[in-house]
C-alpha cells in the first residue's frame, strides 16, 4: 500500500496524488491518502474527491501500521531503529529531500508513507493519460461556470493567474513565496500579442479588486468570477479550456495550465518560483514552457 499524506490547497494536493498513484501503479497496490493535516487547519481543505481520482482515505490503523507501529512482528522502538540504517528512499517514512526531481523517489519500497510536495511533472510522466482523466470534475460545470467555458471556447483565449492571498497576507509566506511582478506579466502578454494579436485574457485571482486596479496593460480582458463554493475546482478546470496560460509561481496555475489540451499552447512561466530559493527549472517545468 502507498499512502501519502495530503498537505496544503489543490495545486499541491494533486502533486501529492500524482505520485502516490504512479507508485501504487507500478507497485500493483492500492493508494491511500491521509487527510490528517486539515483538521488543524482553517484555510485549507480537502478537495480532491470533485474529481474522478482513483484512491481511498487512509485509516489510522493503515498509517500507524507502516508509520510508527510494529511490522511482522517487531516492536516499534527496534524497527525504528532498523529504518533509520536503510537509504531514506527505502524506508517506510518517505520524506521529500530536494525542491527538485529526486529519481530514488522512484525506487521507494512497495508499502511507504509519502511526506513531501513532490512538484515536479517527472514523479508521474509515465501516466499522463491516467492523471489527465482522473483530474476530470466528477459533475458538470456550475450555470455559471459553464457560461465562462462557452465564451473561453468561442475566442483565442489566454489564462493569466495572479496570485496574492496568503503570499500576501502572510509574512512567513511571502517571505518563500514572493509574488510574480507586474512586469512579468506584461511582458508574457506583449509576446503572446506579437504573434496573436486577437487573443482575449481571461484574469484568475484571488484579489480581483486588486487586479482592476493595478493591472492595466491588457486590452482585452475578462475577470473571471465563480460561486465561492466551486471556485477552486471549477477555475482550475476554466484555466484548462483555454489556449494559452500565464501562470504565477502556483501550484494551482501550473496545473491549470498543464491540463490544457490545445496542441499549440504557449505556457509562460517566471522563472524564479521562490522568493530566494533557486529551483533547476528542468524540475519545476514542463519541456517546452516559456520562462521570464
Amino acid at each position: 500500500m502507498i499512502i501519502t499524506l495530503l498537505n496544503g490547497g489543490i495545486g499541491n494536493q494533486l502533486f501529492q496524488y500524482a505520485l502516490g498513484r504512479r507508485l501504487a501503479i507500478e507497485r500493483k497496490v492500492p493508494l491511500k491518502l491521509d487527510l490528517s493535516w486539515y483538521p488543524t487547519q482553517n484555510l485549507r481543505t480537502y478537495q480532491l474527491d470533485c474529481f474522478q481520482i482513483g484512491a481511498e482515505i487512509a485509516g489510522p490503523q493503515e498509517i500507524s501500521v507502516i508509520t510508527k507501529s510494529h511490522w511482522q512482528g517487531i516492536p516499534s522502538r527496534f524497527y525504528q531503529s532498523i529504518q533509520r540504517r536503510v537509504p531514506y528512499y527505502r524506508r517506510a517514512v518517505v520524506r521529500e529531500r530536494s525542491i527538485s526531481f529526486d529519481p530514488n523517489i522512484l525506487k521507494i519500497p512497495r508499502h511507504a508513507y509519502l511526506i513531501g510536495y513532490w512538484q515536479s511533472e517527472k514523479y508521474f510522466k509515465p501516466i499522463e493519460s491516467i492523471i489527465r482523466k482522473e483530474f476530470q470534475l466528477k459533475r458538470s460545470l456550475s450555470t455559471i461556470g459553464s457560461a465562462w467555458a462557452k465564451k473561453i471556447k468561442d475566442c483565442i483565449s489566454v489564462s493569466l493567474h495572479i496570485r496574492r492571498g496568503d503570499y500576501i497576507t502572510d509574512l512567513k509566506t511571502h517571505q518563500v513565496h514572493g509574488v510574480c511582478s507586474l512586469d512579468y506579466y506584461q511582458k508574457a502578454v506583449d509576446d503572446i500579442l506579437q504573434s496573436t494579436p486577437d487573443a482575449k485574457f481571461f484574469i484568475f485571482s484571488d484579489d480581483l479588486d486588486w487586479v482592476r486596479q493595478n493591472v492595466d496593460f491588457i486590452r482585452s480582458a475578462e475577470y473571471v468570477e465563480i460561486e465561492e463554493d466551486t471556485q477552486d475546482e471549477e477555475e482550475l478546470i476554466l484555466m484548462s479550456l483555454c489556449q494559452h496560460h500565464i501562470i504565477a509561481n502556483s501550484s494551482y496555475s501550473w496545473w491549470g495550465a498543464w491540463l490544457g489540451d490545445y496542441s499549440k499552447k504557449s505556457i509562460y512561466a517566471p522563472r524564479q518560483w521562490f522568493a530566494e530559493i533557486r529551483v533547476d527549472p528542468i524540475s519545476r517545468y514542463p519541456s517546452g514552457w516559456i520562462l521570464i
